[in-house]
């Protein structure tokens, strides 16, 4: 015979039951509303920034991202790639005096940058656009090729040549950008971003800003 008591403790515990089955099962269902794993791949357009050397000899890039990302919860994620960023040299010929002419040649600028990147979206909608900020640090593989400067001068009609060095190096990179995630079909979206890219190298620092468009695929 159950008595009124056990009756109680059994309604109660029934209850209680009830109420933790249905939060495993919610945050079962909610942890499955987004994908946990995504893989980027994406090219860009780079805009130089500084030193004033830099963004004379090298005013625009090119370049290459893949990476790969796990996400803590719908909104926050963790993303870690490899980028490739190539510029080619402004050899153009142009004045630098009013009475002097100046011939520029040589290599490739280029950085191998290997980074961890936080994500942070602010309006998560499965069925809409995504906007997010992300901000990450690692390392660059710099390098940067000897600029040789041949100078023409029309009064002496001579030539003279001048090499600035080149830099190569591991150095110490940061970035901070904004962006938008935007669905295709599910667990498919396109991404546009924006970001600013400091290579903290030896003497000098390097900044430019690449404009990203890519494709992010969720497992």
């Amino acid at each position: 015979m159950i008595l009124n008591g056990d009756k109680v403790k059994l309604k109660v515990n029934l209850v209680s039951s009830s109420f933790f089955i249905f939060l495993i099962i919610s945050s079962h269902v909610i942890s499955q509303d987004y994908d946990k794993v995504n893989i980027y791949l994406g090219g860009c357009i780079i805009i130089s920034g500084r030193p004033q050397d830099f963004r004379a000899n090298f005013p625009f890039g090119s370049g290459s991202k893949a990476g790969i990302g796990y996400s803590f919860t719908p909104n926050l994620s963790v993303q870690f790639s490899v980028e490739y960023f190539v510029f080619h040299l402004n050899d153009s010929f142009f004045n630098s005096r009013k009475e002097m002419d100046e011939d520029l040649s040589g290599g490739e600028a280029s950085f191998r940058i290997f980074q961890g990147n936080m994500k942070y979206i602010f309006i998560n909608n499965p069925t809409s656009a995504k906007p997010y900020i992300i901000a990450g640090l690692g390392f660059s593989n710099t390098f940067l090729p000897d600029i040789v400067h041949t100078y023409l001068n029309r009064s002496e009609s001579s030539y003279s040549t001048f090499i600035s060095p080149g830099y190569q190096a591991n150095d110490f990179t940061a970035s901070l950008g904004v962006g938008v995630d935007i669905p295709i079909i599910e667990s498919i979206s396109v991404y546009f971003e924006l970001t600013y890219h400091v290579v903290y190298t030896m003497d000098f620092n390097d900044s430019f800003v690449p404009i990203k468009g890519g494709i992010s695929i969720g497992f």
